[in-house]
């Protein structure tokens, strides 16, 4: 989709707690509930933010054609576990690490 609806995000995670939910929350701050922390927002970049844990939720479900299997394919590198990862949702092979998961940070 055009507009990055339906990319991997973690709005789209099982472990996502946010204001909003589903593709609402994409961008903004929320916290994983997974890792017990914060996520931060990625505004005004409108970057996709997603760790080695993604689970998918009902919404990637509703939102989705693409398994989310295959999409992690698209990064072309193995998610290293604890790792907080940032990409444009229409350039995921630039994957690059935002910071380390660890509760406090």
């Amino acid at each position: 989709m055009p507009n990055g609806k339906g990319s991997i995000e973690c709005c789209y995670c099982a472990h996502w707690r946010g204001k909003y939910q589903g593709y609402d929350g994409a961008y903004e701050a929320g916290f994983c509930a997974h890792h017990k922390v914060p996520v931060p927002s990625t505004l005004p970049k409108w970057d996709h933010r997603v760790c080695s844990e993604f689970t998918p939720n009902e919404f990637f479900e509703r939102d989705n054609r693409i398994s989310f299997e295959e999409r992690f394919s698209w990064f072309g590198i193995k998610l290293k576990p604890g790792i907080l990862y940032v990409f444009g949702y229409n350039t995921p092979d630039e994957i690059k690490e935002l910071k380390e998961l660890k509760s406090g940070t």
